[in-house]
């Protein structure tokens, strides 16, 4: 029993490398249709959230989503915040932007993800407002508006589209930046919680009194990590960065993949994903979207270019008058 539970183990983890390496390629693929908007892995978003977990009891934090408040409540932003640090030492507000449809963000989403129209509609107002001071009255942080859908097509139409929008009206220490994706982040996610883990076994193994078990039954005790879960819902380690519920904020293994060609989640998690008709009537959603988007900034930049010439030829004439 023993030998095969060891098997069984090594079959997920092998199968899971291999759905991470499918993961990734799809993901970059769909980045690549995009490279005017700089991209934002996983992991380094949650390298970003340990980095401000360390920092949280030392300094004062925002939260993304007290930014529709008014900045006299920056009192309870150490309750529930999301500031970040970027590689260098400059403090950071990490804000995500959830573009999925509300079925999906109701499945599961990242934690102190807002949706898009929340961040349009109460967040970009006081973005603008950052001229000078941001809301602690400090001139030195940014903002990192970070978008995510399954693996980063949408995302990327909705960054760009942000950009184009309020480039002119954001402070220019606003950044926007495109993440893999929700699939890429419970790869991610499981990486760490294994590492974590290791990490504890480790620390056990140096506490324990000199005597030692044999080597055989030392093999048999890896992660807990390690025994991914089957997609039918089995329960595995739950950490402060999973997944939560749309609605009441609760720790979930389970993800919404929009298709079933995107279902590249671990064996950990319980993924879902749309019907066929479902799915063609959100990817017909997304197409047309795409071509209106690409019309916008296709006229754009033609009434740029015809307003640049114009410019131009008014400087031509005055010069020949003078």
């Amino acid at each position: 029993k023993k030998v095969v539970k060891v098997q069984n183990m090594t079959m997920n983890m092998t199968t899971d490398v291999i759905l991470e390496e499918r993961c990734q390629s799809m993901s970059k693929f769909y980045h690549e249709n995009f490279p005017d908007i700089p991209s934002m892995t996983s992991a380094e978003l949650l390298a970003i959230k340990r980095n401000s977990t360390k920092r949280r009891k030392t300094k004062d934090n925002v939260d993304p989503q007290d930014l529709t408040n008014n900045t006299n409540n920056t009192n309870n932003a150490n309750k529930t915040n999301d500031t970040n640090t970027t590689n260098t030492n400059t403090p950071q507000n990490i804000i995500l932007v959830d573009v999925r449809t509300k079925a999906e963000r109701s499945y599961s989403r990242i934690p102190q993800a807002v949706s898009l129209r929340h961040f349009e509609n109460n967040i970009v107002p006081n973005l603008m407002k950052f001229h000078g001071n941001d809301a602690n009255g400090s001139d030195d942080k940014e903002v990192t508006v970070v978008t995510y859908c399954t693996i980063g097509y949408r995302s990327g139409l909705e960054a760009r589209r942000l950009r184009d929008t309020y480039t002119q009206l954001f402070d220019p220490r606003v950044r926007i930046r495109n993440l893999d994706g929700i699939v890429p982040y419970t790869h991610a996610l499981q990486k760490e919680e294994q590492q974590e883990e290791e990490k504890q076994y480790q620390q056990h193994q140096l506490q324990r009194e000199p005597h030692q078990e044999p080597q055989c039954q030392q093999q048999q005790k890896p992660s807990s990590s390690l025994q991914s879960a089957p997609r039918s819902g089995q329960q595995r380690p739950l950490t402060s960065n999973c997944l939560v519920t749309g609605r009441d904020n609760q720790p979930v293994n389970r993800v919404h993949v929009y298709g079933s060609a995107w279902n590249y989640a671990p064996e950990g998690f319980q993924t879902t994903y749309f019907s066929l008709p479902r799915l063609a009537w959100h990817t017909l959603c997304v197409g047309m979207r795409a071509m209106r988007l690409t019309c916008t900034s296709s006229s754009s930049s033609i009434c740029g270019c015809r307003r640049t010439k114009s410019n131009e030829t008014g400087v031509l004439l005055e010069n020949k008058e003078a």
